[in-house]
Protein backbone atom coordinates (compact mmCIF):
# COMPACT_ATOMS: atom_id res chain seq x y z
CA UNK A 1 0.00 0.00 0.00
CA UNK A 2 0.96 3.87 -0.79
CA UNK A 3 2.07 5.66 2.11
CA UNK A 4 -0.47 7.61 3.80
CA UNK A 5 1.53 10.22 5.52
CA UNK A 6 -0.42 12.40 3.37
CA UNK A 7 -3.67 11.58 4.15
CA UNK A 8 -2.75 12.55 8.10
CA UNK A 9 -3.98 10.01 10.70
CA UNK A 10 -4.61 6.86 9.42
CA UNK A 11 -3.98 3.01 10.09
CA UNK A 12 -4.03 0.19 8.00
CA UNK A 13 -5.63 -3.36 8.94
CA UNK A 14 -6.03 -6.66 7.06
CA UNK A 15 -10.39 -6.52 6.68
CA UNK A 16 -13.02 -8.84 5.01
CA UNK A 17 -14.60 -6.35 2.63
CA UNK A 18 -16.94 -6.39 -0.53
CA UNK A 19 -18.43 -3.11 -2.46
CA UNK A 20 -21.02 -3.10 -5.05
CA UNK A 21 -22.01 -0.23 -7.22
CA UNK A 22 -25.82 1.25 -6.09
CA UNK A 23 -27.56 1.60 -9.56
CA UNK A 24 -29.45 4.23 -7.23
CA UNK A 25 -27.06 6.97 -6.89
CA UNK A 26 -25.30 5.56 -3.43
CA UNK A 27 -28.38 4.11 -0.97
CA UNK A 28 -31.35 4.92 -1.48
CA UNK A 29 -32.26 5.74 2.52
CA UNK A 30 -29.30 7.93 3.95
CA UNK A 31 -30.70 8.46 7.30
CA UNK A 32 -31.18 4.57 8.11
CA UNK A 33 -27.61 4.02 6.51
CA UNK A 34 -25.90 6.54 8.83
CA UNK A 35 -27.93 5.62 11.96
CA UNK A 36 -26.79 2.08 11.56
CA UNK A 37 -23.14 3.05 11.15
CA UNK A 38 -23.64 5.25 14.28
CA UNK A 39 -24.79 2.51 16.48
CA UNK A 40 -21.92 -0.01 15.16
CA UNK A 41 -19.34 2.45 15.87
CA UNK A 42 -20.74 3.41 19.03
CA UNK A 43 -21.01 0.27 19.88
CA UNK A 44 -17.05 -0.80 18.95
CA UNK A 45 -15.69 2.21 20.72
CA UNK A 46 -17.75 1.43 23.89
CA UNK A 47 -16.41 -2.27 23.86
CA UNK A 48 -12.75 -0.94 23.43
CA UNK A 49 -13.31 1.10 26.33
CA UNK A 50 -11.36 -0.24 29.20
CA UNK A 51 -13.89 -1.32 31.73
CA UNK A 52 -14.71 0.52 35.45
CA UNK A 53 -16.58 -0.57 38.25
CA UNK A 54 -20.59 0.17 37.47
CA UNK A 55 -20.95 2.54 40.57
CA UNK A 56 -18.10 4.64 39.33
CA UNK A 57 -20.57 6.35 36.54
CA UNK A 58 -23.97 6.29 36.03
CA UNK A 59 -22.68 6.05 32.02
CA UNK A 60 -21.75 2.61 32.33
CA UNK A 61 -24.89 1.49 32.50
CA UNK A 62 -25.60 3.12 29.29
CA UNK A 63 -22.75 1.13 27.80
CA UNK A 64 -23.83 -2.21 29.23
CA UNK A 65 -27.28 -0.87 27.27
CA UNK A 66 -25.08 -0.66 24.41
CA UNK A 67 -23.19 -4.04 24.54
CA UNK A 68 -26.48 -6.04 24.69
CA UNK A 69 -27.79 -4.32 21.77
CA UNK A 70 -24.78 -4.88 19.84
CA UNK A 71 -25.10 -8.55 21.40
CA UNK A 72 -28.55 -8.53 19.62
CA UNK A 73 -27.79 -7.17 16.65
CA UNK A 74 -25.24 -9.87 16.37
CA UNK A 75 -27.51 -12.77 17.07
CA UNK A 76 -30.12 -11.30 14.35
CA UNK A 77 -26.96 -10.77 11.47
CA UNK A 78 -25.84 -14.45 11.99
CA UNK A 79 -29.29 -15.66 11.41
CA UNK A 80 -29.17 -13.47 8.31
CA UNK A 81 -27.43 -14.60 5.05
CA UNK A 82 -24.65 -12.44 4.15
CA UNK A 83 -24.96 -9.96 1.41
CA UNK A 84 -22.47 -11.12 -1.00
CA UNK A 85 -18.98 -12.63 -0.88
CA UNK A 86 -15.91 -10.96 1.07
CA UNK A 87 -12.56 -10.91 0.27
CA UNK A 88 -10.19 -10.08 2.54
CA UNK A 89 -7.93 -7.32 2.04
CA UNK A 90 -5.26 -4.75 2.44
CA UNK A 91 -6.92 -1.87 3.63
CA UNK A 92 -6.28 1.87 5.06
CA UNK A 93 -8.81 3.84 6.61
CA UNK A 94 -8.19 7.67 7.34
CA UNK A 95 -10.62 10.30 8.23
CA UNK A 96 -11.64 11.14 4.66
CA UNK A 97 -11.67 8.15 2.78
CA UNK A 98 -10.39 4.67 2.60
CA UNK A 99 -7.93 2.50 0.24
CA UNK A 100 -7.90 -1.49 -0.71
CA UNK A 101 -6.06 -3.84 -2.78
CA UNK A 102 -8.46 -5.63 -5.48
CA UNK A 103 -6.79 -8.84 -6.80
CA UNK A 104 -9.47 -11.05 -8.11
CA UNK A 105 -12.10 -8.78 -8.32
CA UNK A 106 -13.46 -6.74 -11.35
CA UNK A 107 -12.01 -3.44 -10.52
CA UNK A 108 -14.03 -0.38 -10.06
CA UNK A 109 -13.68 3.05 -12.09
CA UNK A 110 -12.15 5.84 -11.35
CA UNK A 111 -15.55 8.64 -10.04
CA UNK A 112 -17.90 5.37 -9.73
CA UNK A 113 -20.14 5.65 -6.64
CA UNK A 114 -20.07 2.31 -4.84
CA UNK A 115 -21.24 0.46 -1.53
CA UNK A 116 -18.29 -0.58 0.30
CA UNK A 117 -18.76 -3.39 3.12
CA UNK A 118 -16.16 -3.43 5.58
CA UNK A 119 -15.82 -5.78 8.58
CA UNK A 120 -14.09 -3.27 10.48
CA UNK A 121 -13.39 -5.19 13.88
CA UNK A 122 -12.81 -9.42 13.59
CA UNK A 123 -15.01 -9.66 16.92
CA UNK A 124 -18.31 -8.14 14.70
CA UNK A 125 -20.13 -10.16 12.67
CA UNK A 126 -21.60 -6.74 11.12
CA UNK A 127 -20.25 -4.41 8.97
CA UNK A 128 -19.93 -0.70 8.14
CA UNK A 129 -22.13 -0.17 5.54
CA UNK A 130 -19.86 3.40 3.65
CA UNK A 131 -20.92 4.98 0.61
CA UNK A 132 -17.85 5.94 -1.54
CA UNK A 133 -16.42 7.54 -4.56
CA UNK A 134 -13.46 5.71 -6.35
CA UNK A 135 -11.15 8.52 -6.89
CA UNK A 136 -7.75 6.77 -7.86
CA UNK A 137 -6.75 3.27 -8.97
CA UNK A 138 -3.18 2.92 -8.95
CA UNK A 139 -1.90 -0.66 -10.70
CA UNK A 140 0.64 -2.57 -8.55
CA UNK A 141 2.36 -5.73 -9.23
CA UNK A 142 0.02 -8.63 -8.36
CA UNK A 143 -3.06 -6.43 -7.90
CA UNK A 144 -4.79 -2.47 -7.84
CA UNK A 145 -5.38 0.08 -5.04
CA UNK A 146 -8.36 1.73 -5.08
CA UNK A 147 -8.93 4.51 -3.24
CA UNK A 148 -12.19 6.42 -2.14
CA UNK A 149 -13.36 8.92 -0.47
CA UNK A 150 -16.75 9.10 1.87
CA UNK A 151 -20.01 9.98 0.82
CA UNK A 152 -23.45 10.85 2.34
CA UNK A 153 -21.96 10.33 6.02
CA UNK A 154 -23.50 12.77 8.35
CA UNK A 155 -21.65 14.17 11.30
CA UNK A 156 -21.91 11.86 14.07
CA UNK A 157 -20.69 8.66 11.89
CA UNK A 158 -18.20 10.81 11.05
CA UNK A 159 -17.01 11.87 13.87
CA UNK A 160 -17.14 8.18 15.77
CA UNK A 161 -15.30 7.07 12.54
CA UNK A 162 -12.74 9.63 13.09
CA UNK A 163 -12.13 8.67 17.07
CA UNK A 164 -11.96 5.00 15.91
CA UNK A 165 -9.45 5.74 13.08
CA UNK A 166 -7.35 7.66 15.66
CA UNK A 167 -7.01 5.05 18.00
CA UNK A 168 -6.38 2.03 16.13
CA UNK A 169 -3.42 4.89 14.96
CA UNK A 170 -2.60 5.83 18.40
CA UNK A 171 -2.12 2.11 19.21
CA UNK A 172 -0.68 1.04 16.44
CA UNK A 173 2.14 3.73 17.28
CA UNK A 174 2.39 2.45 20.79
CA UNK A 175 2.68 -0.96 19.35
CA UNK A 176 5.46 -0.29 17.56
CA UNK A 177 7.23 1.44 20.25
CA UNK A 178 6.99 -1.62 22.47
CA UNK A 179 8.12 -3.75 19.46
CA UNK A 180 11.05 -2.00 19.37
CA UNK A 181 12.12 -1.11 22.88
CA UNK A 182 15.13 -3.54 24.06
CA UNK A 183 14.20 -6.82 26.18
Amino acid sequence: MESASSRGVSFQRRMQISWFVDEEGISSDHVELNDRNTHLLQSLLLAQESHRDIAEEAGDLARVEAKLDLLLDMVSQLLQQREGTTVESDVVLWMGGVCWSVINKPVPSINQALMLVVYIDSSLTQPLRLPVTVTEIRERESCFEVEAEFNHLNEQVIELLEKYVFRQHRRAIAQGKVEKRPV
